[in-house]
């Protein structure tokens, strides 16, 4: 563009020569911004265009879904496929819950699916709720809740770190579990701070849990509370709750949840947060319907304390099995009475404590001892024989480089009163071994057992025996033991069974 002047009268030229500057300027102005506008159009319709190539290309991938074997299958069994996938999952979920689940992953595979699982209220009862997630995936688990409907839920929730009060996350998260309450089957708490389960269990108080059925806490050896902290759970009733399971909480501060329903009790404490040997009784009294106990390492802390001092027990009149594990928990058989306890498992403890001597017990017909601790004493070896008398099945789980027999030994007078009938043996290998056999022989000490045995009884116990050990085995043991009694093989897997 080329623009010329006169010298009649620069002055005016110039200021011509302007305006016209100005009105190129604005029409050039005026091109772009169509040029411009024109160009989003483009690139809406390009995205336009996009977007229907992939829906096209979804909707050819459903027609290629269509005609696989399992897009036949009737959604009833579709439906039965996902639970089964979200039952196998649940165990890898809860180890590391930063994977994406099964359930959400089956809604993504496609729009059959998504349909199948969504309109499964089964599929979406298990809910685990991290209080430090962020706000933005709040609204996405209230979805997930939103799906289960009316079927009964199983709630897990964990802190590692408390939440402050004043955070708006709290109260939310309190106000989505408290509103549900009346569907929930089980509750989980898992923390490790002292303070965060107070503020939850503030609100649970008064609350009334009528599906209930299994509370576990997990304090993780929190701090110990202080006696105005005491915590009633549930004032208002939990009448189906028959399992509770105490896991490094200080267990003297729940009075409220000791309902009479209660049928399985599992304990897993230690010298900070179990039971002085005083409030012991008085604990277990608590729980007339209890049928089976599980207690790992310390339920009592003051071991230093003379249990000889404390004659009070208490009566358990439904109790059928305990399990010990860890610690020296088989002193606590010496305060209550069970008269119908039928199955005893000690595992990884020292069972020769004072008091446990001075009780029997004779309606124990199954005594199981799992890598548990003894010293080569006459006492001990005539243990097992005055506190179980009528024993019948011994089952003997034991390092395949710690000796069996000290369990078995005994006098002529006991060893004739014995009835036992059964003996199971197990002998797997350590975590860490090297890869030639040991050189214990296992099941040649036992036929030196037996053969005593048998010259003293008419009778010998049968010999039921793993595969692991049996392979371990020197041969001519067994076959020596073949001839004194009975042996039959059991597979490894099944041998916790029996």
């Amino acid at each position: 563009m080329h623009f010329t002047t006169t010298d009649q009268n620069p002055l005016k030229e110039i200021f011509h020569l302007v305006e016209r500057l100005r009105v190129t300027k604005a029409a050039l102005r005026v091109q772009r911004d169509e040029l411009q506008r024109r160009q989003d159009e483009l690139v809406l319709q390009e995205e336009t265009v996009e977007l229907m190539l992939v829906h096209a290309a979804a909707d050819i991938a459903e027609i290629d879904n269509m005609r696989v074997p399992i897009a036949l299958l009737p959604n009833e069994v579709l439906g039965m496929i996902f639970e089964a996938g979200d039952r196998m999952d649940a165990q890898t979920y809860r180890r590391n819950p930063s994977l994406r689940s099964f359930r959400t992953l089956v809604t993504s595979v496609s729009r059959h699916w998504r349909s199948v699982a969504i309109g499964m209220a089964q599929l979406w009862t298990t809910v685990y709720i991290n209080m430090a997630m962020p706000p933005r995936q709040i609204p996405i688990l209230e979805d997930i809740m939103g799906r289960s409907r009316t079927a009964e839920l199983s709630l897990s929730l964990h802190a590692r770190a408390y939440n402050d009060p004043s955070d708006p996350r709290t109260a939310r998260f309190m106000d989505i579990i408290c509103s549900r309450i009346d569907r929930v089957r089980e509750l989980t708490v898992t923390t490790r701070d002292s303070q965060f389960p107070l503020e939850v269990f503030t609100c649970l108080g008064p609350l009334v849990a009528p599906v209930l059925r299994r509370l576990t806490l997990n304090g993780n050896n929190i701090p110990k509370w202080t006696a105005e902290n005491r915590v009633e759970l549930f004032r208002g009733g939990a009448p189906a709750l028959g399992a509770l399971d105490y896991d490094g909480f200080d267990m003297v501060y729940f009075a409220g949840i000791h309902h009479k329903s209660i049928t399985t009790l599992r304990i897993h404490s230690n010298l900070n947060t179990g039971l002085l040997f005083h409030d012991l009784p008085h604990f277990l009294g608590n729980f007339a319907a209890l049928e089976r106990l599980h207690v790992t390492d310390y339920l009592v802390r003051d071991l230093a304390a003379d249990a000889s001092r404390f004659s009070e027990s208490a009566t358990l009149p439904a109790l059928r099995s305990v399990v010990f594990s860890g610690g020296s928990v088989p002193g606590i058989l010496a305060f209550f009475r069970a008269p119908l306890l039928d199955t005893v498992v000690l595992e990884e403890c020292n069972i020769l404590i004072t008091p446990i001597e001075r009780r029997t017990y004779p309606t124990v017909r199954t005594l199981t001892l799992k890598n548990c601790f003894y010293h080569d004493s006459q006492d001990v070896r005539v243990h097992i024989m005055d506190v179980f008398p009528n024993a019948v099945h011994l089952s003997i789980i034991e390092k395949v480089d710690r000796c069996i027999t000290p369990w078995l030994r005994c006098d002529d007078d006991r060893l004739r009163k014995w009835p036992l009938q059964k003996i199971s043996l197990h002998c797997p290998p350590p975590i860490y071994r090297s890869s030639r056999k040991t050189d214990l022989d296992q099941l040649g000490a036992l036929c030196e057992v037996l053969s005593t045995w048998k010259a003293m009884r008419p009778v010998v116990p049968d010999i039921y025996i793993s595969t692991r050990t049996i392979e371990d085995a020197h041969c001519t043991s067994l076959d020596r033991l073949k001839t004194i009694s009975t042996v039959v093989e059991v597979p490894n897997e099944a041998f916790s069974t029996m």
